[in-house]
């Protein structure tokens, strides 16, 4: 017993390690065209590489991030272009609040073993540049060397001008580059263990979708039933665990996953649903049975494929809008009713198929802050074959807490 408890152990901890987080705090360059844009960290993961960059300017004084900045690693000439921004839209102007911005690139992953990186932010004669990254500790370079290129050298044979002693030694210190402190602050570190182990239910900083979650919904049933529907009484449950998105641009993604739905349709009066003659409707209960309860069951596994756009406006928290079609696939449905007889408690099936189309869509929309989302939806079909049963559409709206 104990050698299957240490071999459960060993394969969990190497599963959780299989992708190590690389953290470079400050890390040094070698040459840079502008002393106030400093690389506060590189983060390397499985996901992307993260510049976390800080801008040091005079207040209201506008900066520019272009939409073709890239990365290209040591030894590597392939062009990694940025994905997106955080804290910062690309291609527009940016404002310093009280001189200082701080924001986040992210470009696609690299190797861990990667020792530099060159960081360009397009081909303009003004565009931020800074080469050879250092992204390891063991042949640190010379920090004492780094250079500061004239703006507007060209990329490919640089004309290199050291003017390190005309910037002011104010400038140095607030921007992060080239004062000989920040050598010793440099450092590689792995939150102070050898590997980090990225295991955390805890939302990235980035752009993601929303389709993840657990939700309630009130749920009704438009059209002509044939008796009355419990609105307070009628609800589904959803539980949403896979997501999949292609991001479109800075604040669009295409959103698609798995779901399931577990929707109860309660009923008023003393009828239950059943299939007579091939086709679904409610019978009234026999003569002297008085049903306590009559509820149709259908649960289903969805499958979404919205628009979703999202823009931050309060820190870190997002205002996010989505739109689109949810497809659903009848898993099991069941017609029950329930009564008492002589003290005990009866429940009768009275049908399981009951002509529910087998695969069905609703027309869906959410608007949510954070990871509150709201959503309502309307059935695009009936919810029984045509002609077998009542023509009603499923509508609802409801809640889901995001993960």
């Amino acid at each position: 017993m104990k050698r299957y408890l240490l071999i459960t152990a060993s394969c969990f901890l190497f599963a959780l390690s299989v992708f190590p987080q690389k953290l470079i705090n400050q890390p040094m360059f070698g040459k840079s065209t502008h002393p106030y844009l400093t690389i506060q960290q590189v983060e390397i993961n499985k996901d992307a590489t993260i510049l976390r960059m800080k801008i040091n300017m005079d207040p209201q004084t506008w900066f520019r991030i272009d939409k073709s900045t890239y990365i290209v690693a040591d030894g590597n000439k392939e062009k990694l272009f940025i994905d997106y921004g955080d804290g910062v839209i690309l291609g527009q102007k940016m404002y310093t609040q009280k001189g200082i911005s701080t924001f986040s690139l992210y470009f696609p992953p690299i190797d861990t073993a990667t020792k530099k990186i060159t960081f360009i932010e397009g081909d303009c004669q003004d565009c931020y540049r800074i080469y050879d990254i250092a992204l390891q500790n063991n042949q640190p370079l010379d920090f004492s060397n780094s250079e500061y290129i004239a703006i507007g050298a060209p990329i490919t044979t640089p004309k290199i001008v050291n003017i390190i002693n005309q910037v002011s030694s104010s400038n140095q210190t607030s921007s992060g580059s080239g004062n000989a402190s920040n050598v010793q602050n440099s450092s590689i570190s792995y939150d102070g263990s050898p590997f980090n182990f990225v295991f955390s239910w805890k939302r990235k900083n980035r752009l993601e979708p929303h389709w993840n979650g657990l939700g309630m919904a009130f749920i009704n049933l438009d059209g002509d039933l044939g008796t009355d529907l419990s609105l307070s009484t009628s609800h589904s449950f959803v539980f949403n665990p896979i997501e999949c998105h292609a991001r479109m641009n800075d604040h669009f993604l295409l959103v698609t996953g798995v779901g399931v739905d577990w929707s109860r349709y309660h009923f008023k009066g003393n009828k239950g649903l059943e299939v007579v003659d091939g086709i679904a409707q409610f019978v009234q209960a026999p003569e002297g049975v008085n049903y306590t309860s009559s509820k149709l069951l259908s649960y289903y596994f969805t499958f979404p494929l919205l628009i979703e756009y999202q823009k931050k406006i309060i820190g870190k928290h997002d205002i996010h809008l989505s739109a689109g079609v949810v497809g659903y696939f009848k898993c099991y449905s069941k017609s029950q009713v329930d009564y008492e007889d002589h003290g005990h408690t009866i429940k009768e099936t009275k049908g399981r198929d009951l002509n529910l189309l087998p695969v069905n869509a609703r027309a869906m929309a959410t608007i949510g802050f954070g990871d509150v989302t709201l959503y309502g939806y309307y059935g695009l079909h009936s919810l029984f074959e045509k002609g077998k049963g009542p023509d009603v559409r499923p509508t609802g709206i409801g809640v889901m807490l995001d993960f």
